[in-house]
């Protein structure tokens, strides 16, 4: 669905549409090249690289948390550090999946040319 939005959204610009930019010189007007798609590409790499930081991160924790587990796995794991660290994993996915909603409400901002896209953590 986004990505058709996105796909109308890119053809109205490029025939015209609301991103169509104008410019008189001594009365002509002068159609410019529209520019709106690299403005989108731009929103999008950001939210993307923005996403990517995000999941770089908690991988990072993820892997610190496998190598504490598994020298505490060598040393023989009580029933609260399996729990502990059973509650760990949940907690690391359900973090990305937070990730995940948020890029992709995101991108549906993108799709229908929402200004307020809000380009925080993700």
């Amino acid at each position: 669905k986004s990505s058709i939005m996105l796909q109308n959204r890119l053809r109205q610009s490029s025939v015209g549409g609301a991103g169509a930019k104008y410019s008189g010189n001594k009365g002509e007007a002068n159609l410019s090249p529209c520019i709106e798609h690299v403005d989108i590409a731009q929103e999008l790499l950001v939210v993307h690289r923005s996403h990517i930081d995000g999941l770089m991160a908690t991988l990072r924790m993820d892997m610190d948390i496998i190598n504490e587990f598994e020298a505490i796995l060598h040393q023989g794991p009580s029933e609260d550090d399996v729990l502990s660290y059973f509650e760990s994993i949940q907690a690391s996915l359900e973090e990305r999946f937070d990730m995940s909603r948020n890029v992709h409400s995101q991108l549906d901002k993108i799709s229908r040319g929402d200004d307020d896209t809000d380009n925080g953590p993700i």
